[in-house]
């Protein structure tokens, strides 16, 4: 039979486990915000408005990108991939290059290919 003494210390080792792990999944929220918009703008997509679908897409990346850019790393969670400058360039590369492909694409009336 344990003491009062080690149960202490093991109900205390188990309190901060479960802190620690509460606290890694509340770091969760920029990646959890940028993937709602991401899901948003697929449901867009999928309506058939292709162009503000891909749009938006490009809006969702360069959230990720800003947020990646201002947020510490131990905050930024899963958008924490590599260095923050070649995760920042390359989501905001990515995402302005979806939002100039949507602008410049031309628009086509409906049935002419």
């Amino acid at each position: 039979m344990p003491s009062s003494t080690e149960q202490h210390e093991r109900d205390t080792a188990l309190a901060r486990a479960r802190a620690v792990a509460s606290g890694r999944s509340l770091n969760q929220w920029p990646l959890a915000l940028v993937l709602a918009c991401l899901g948003m703008a697929l449901g867009i997509t999928a309506t058939g408005h292709w162009r503000r679908g891909a749009f938006a897409i490009g809006c969702s990346v360069l959230l990720g990108g800003l947020l990646r850019a201002v947020l510490p790393s131990r905050v930024a969670g899963l958008l924490a991939v590599r260095s923050r400058w070649f995760d920042t360039a390359l989501l905001l590369l990515v995402g302005g290059a979806m939002l100039v492909i949507t602008l410049v694409v031309p628009h086509t009336k409906p049935g002419m290919g």
